[in-house]
């Protein structure tokens, strides 16, 4: 059986001192962790997918670290893409 689970980013607060730091550090979000370790006990193989950017793709590698199988991510910055560009 193979398990598809998302891999959505969630900010986590950091204390930044500095000007120009970002003030969150974005990490897999608590529920998506629970269910990649929910599907390696239940399933033969786990999938994560993941859509968006930089965010994105880290949460997606947090999860192929815990032992998820393979892994889908869709670029998408929904400030460069446009809906119905003429």
């Amino acid at each position: 059986m193979r398990a598809v689970v998302t891999a959505r980013p969630t900010p986590h607060r950091v204390d930044a001192t500095e000007d120009g730091i970002d003030p969150y550090r974005w990490n897999l979000g608590l529920l998506d962790k629970v269910a990649v370790e929910a599907g390696l006990q239940i399933a033969d193989e786990v999938v994560v997918v993941g859509i968006g950017g930089e965010r994105a793709r880290k949460a997606v590698r947090s999860a192929l670290r815990m032992g998820a199988d393979d892994a889908l991510l869709v670029e998408y910055d929904p400030i460069n893409e446009t809906v119905g560009e003429k």
